[in-house]
């Protein structure tokens, strides 16, 4: 057995100190685990490992876990051999987590995983966006409370990025709250005044604690336990052999899907779907199909199954298999004719209406008593086409008792003579999609069906079917889906939009479709980074428009390519350079990365500015460019401003002056510019689109619905606060040179303007560039004073 110190330079050799070597070896358990550890982990003792490793393992061999349970601590350092566990506090929440479990071969993996972030590392840029986007969901009260605010933020930043850089969270916190409030006066160092205390504070403050206590545990089951069970329904449990059946399918790996209905292109809440489905089978090494749920062919176009292909693979993932429910078309119609045969399907001829009415009433349908041999002959002619549309269903024999209508008899075939995008002409009776999709997820042994909370309410009837049919049933978990800010969502009132004219096609940049966003600018990243802040609850929230354009804004400003556009330009002489003086400076592409190399700027005698750089009588704090002022003007040097003309309203028409070229230079204000290219040549120019958000509203109609009764709302009121200034166009914004050989789908941040995308309507003569966002959250302010206006 090692002595003290032979176990002491051991660990040194994993990279601890050698205080915290020796205090390791001061314990005997915890140096017999950390041996333990270092030796499961496959490290050579001779040689030890490099430091970040060793201090995992010594995070490893200090859990209750590691000291008790063997065979989990096992488990946990080939996590961290992976890099799947990279932060001792991922170690610490899957210690945590296992700790609770008495049977290893029991695990729910897909909890397990969420429960330790497995396999995913929180960056600093996360961190950073979390901060940013605490504070500015609390920015009003931080501007009238000041540092008092500031005392629970850090534990709502902590919340979002569990795993994250501690070091780093809390000097991006002080840094932004520094920047935001500056530093602290002598009033935020004062004591707030005692109040007198009522005798039943501390019963109100006790029931408060014990509340926001039930919260948080409420939001853990739900965010873990929740997602293993969800609401229990009493036939969703499967037998002995289902299990057994499925396991050997599965061989016990998690399996997710993704079953969109191919009938539009999909928007940014598909985006949360797709990353959470995909997610969660990833962190638990499992697999997600991309399954079409096609059971409706009047509604459904390959354009649209080709787009979700493109779509999630531009995300980012890759599914274990691309299927459709069409492919099972056969199987279902088999499991009909079993329903029909053990008495549970009956063919129907009620109408639309008086199906409605009959469900409404709980009275059955007049047809639901025939014989098994008389429903078996009605459901062939119907399979056969010798009926009308909507002269027969088949429905599900369900419990017209029940309180909820999801087993009032629903439909599980209609007849729709239309041909398939993906089976083609083979049918003339489709299924329903409550029919098919449960099915479908246990032929594919889906392990875990997750969807949004819109769906809970049909877990009765998504169990019932399968244990009617004997067959295995996957895990159900609900959650809230994504709703944005002055957005739309809804598949109905998307397709409207874009039928009506409303705006110019699915991939119109102002909606929220992914391809939309996508023609804005927006990356895949981006999008990622919003699903992965939004999160995933069972609460009902709205995203604030502005972490939209946070999460975007994040990745652009690392990956985007400067350069500098004039808006609204103005000319400017330089006269203390000749007429034909060209000069080509150095520009970098990117402030922080070399990597990314320079273009070439031309400086000529005559250049542009912005508009708004320049004022003929300077207000107080403005630090750009004025009559006898100076400016920097980027990548060159100091310029000085000795005139400027304006027209009979007072409109500046042209600016004079000289230039030092020094770009050492220094001055408070830096403006950025765009040269003449030659004498002869003209101006590059530009097309800018500007977009702002489609609606006025946060949420769009709801102020012309609120108090009316759900018959008297206006479904379309979301038509009527359209926002009439979504889209600006500037015609010819002047460009540098560079910018000639841009390519649809280039992202550029604009200097001092804004980050930009090439639009596809670009042709070799004429490039167009659509705004993604502003550089800084200017959103936010602006709406506030909007909406300050409407009040007063």
């Amino acid at each position: 057995m090692a002595t003290k110190e032979e176990q002491a330079a051991l660990f040194e050799r994993i990279g601890l100190s050698a205080a915290q070597a020796k205090k390791t070896t001061d314990n005997a358990r915890l140096a017999e685990s950390l041996v333990d550890a270092i030796s499961l982990a496959g490290v050579d003792p001779a040689k030890g490992c490099d430091k970040e490793l060793g201090v995992l393992l010594h995070a490893v061999a200090s859990t209750k876990l590691s000291l008790a349970f063997p065979l989990y601590r096992k488990r946990i350092v080939e996590h961290v051999v992976k890099g799947e566990l990279p932060t001792t506090a991922q170690v610490s929440a899957a210690a945590k987590f296992l700790q609770k479990e008495k049977d290893g071969n029991q695990i729910d993996e897909t909890a397990f995983a969420a429960a330790c972030d497995l396999g995913k590392r929180t960056t600093d840029e996360e961190v950073r966006a979390a901060v940013a986007a605490v504070i500015e969901e609390n920015k009003q009260a931080l501007l009238e409370n000041r540092y008092r605010a500031t005392g629970r933020l850090l534990g709502q930043i902590t919340k979002r990025v569990p795993f994250g850089d501690g070091k780093v969270r809390k000097v991006e916190f002080d840094k932004q709250i520094l920047a935001l409030l500056g530093p602290r006066t002598e009033a935020d160092n004062a004591k707030p005044k005692k109040q007198k205390k009522n005798k039943n504070d501390n019963k109100k403050k006790n029931n408060k604690n014990n509340n926001k206590n039930e919260e948080k545990e409420e939001e853990k089951k739900e965010e873990v336990a929740d997602l293993a069970e969800g609401r229990l329904i009493p036939w969703a449990l499967n037998t002995e052999e289902q299990k057994q059946k499925h396991l050997e399918a599965t061989g016990g790996r998690v399996q997710t899907r993704f079953p969109p209905e191919p009938n539009g292109f999909l928007h940014l809440g598909h985006a949360k779907a797709i990353n959470f489905n995909f997610g969660v089978a990833a962190k638990a090494g499992g697999v997600t199909y991309l399954r079409f749920d096609d059971t409706n062919p009047t509604a459904e176009k390959k354009v649209y199954i080709d787009h979700i292909k493109e779509i999630v693979s531009w995300l980012g993932f890759k599914p274990w298999k691309v299927t459709y429910s069409s492919d099972y078309f056969p199987q279902l119609y088999d499991l009909a004719v079993k329903m029909i045969k053990d008495g549970n399907a009956f063919v129907c001829h009620q109408t639309k209406a008086q199906m409605e009415k009959s469900r409404e009433d709980k009275t059955p349908s007049p047809w639901c008593d025939r014989s098994v041999e008389e429903n078996l002959k009605l459901f062939e002619q119907m399979r056969m086409g010798m009926f009308d549309e909507g002269a027969a269903t088949l429905r599900m024999k369900g419990d017209l008792t029940s309180p909820n209508p999801n087993l009032w008899d629903p439909v599980a075939y209609r007849i729709m003579y239309t041909e398939h995008p993906h089976a083609g002409d083979k049918w003339v009776i489709y299924p329903t999609y409550d029919y098919t999709h449960c099915i479908v997820d246990s032929l594919e042994n889906i392990t875990h069906s997750l969807c949004t909370l819109e769906f809970e309410v049909r877990r009765e009837s998504y169990f019932w079917l399968l244990n009617v049919l004997d067959l295995y049933k996957p895990k159900v978990w609900e959650y809230s889906r994504l709703t944005v800010e002055y957005n739309v969502m809804s598949k109905r009132k998307l397709k409207k939009l874009v039928e009506g004219k409303y705006v110019n096609g699915w991939d119109d940049p102002r909606l929220i479709t992914l391809a939309g966003l996508r023609r804005r600018g927006y990356t895949a990243e981006g999008l990622r980074m919003l699903c992965e802040k939004v999160g995933v609850t069972r609460s009902a929230n709205s995203t604030p428009y502005s972490l939209l354009e946070l999460c975007g804004r994040a990745h652009l400003n690392d990956i985007a390519r400067r350069a500098m556009v004039v808006v609204d330009p103005v000319r400017v002489t330089i006269t203390n350079l000749d007429e034909g003086h060209v000069q080509w400076l150095e520009a970098p592409n990117h402030p922080k990365n070399a990597d990314m190399g320079t273009h070439k700027i031309p400086l000529t005698r005559t250049i542009f500015i912005e508009r708004d750089d320049f004022q003929m009588n300077p207000e107080k704090g403005f630090y750009r460019l004025s009559v006898g002022a100076s400016v920097l003007l980027k990548y060159v040097g100091l310029f000085t401003c000795t005139h400027a003309d304006t027209d009979a309203s007072g409109r500046v028409t042209h600016i004079r002056g000289e230039v030092k070229i020094d770009n050492a230079a220094k001055a408070k204000g830096k403006i950025h510019w765009v040269a003449d290219p030659a004498a002869g040549h003209g101006t590059f120019r530009v097309e800018l689109r500007l977009y702002d958000t489609l609606f006025t509203e946060a949420v769009p109609g709801q102020a012309e619905n609120e108090g009316k009764a759900d018959e008297d709302k206006n479904k379309d009121a979301y038509l009527n606060v359209l926002n009439p200034n979504s889209l600006r166009v500037v015609k010819n914004a002047i460009a540098d040179p560079s910018l000639a050989k841009a390519s649809a789908g280039d992202k550029f941040q604009f200097e001092r303007v804004g980050f930009f995308c090439v639009d596809p309507d670009s042709t070799a003569d004429h490039l167009v560039c659509n705004r993604t966002m502003t550089l800084k959250d200017s959103f936010k302010k602006a709406k506030s004073k909007n909406n300050q206006k409407k009040k007063n």
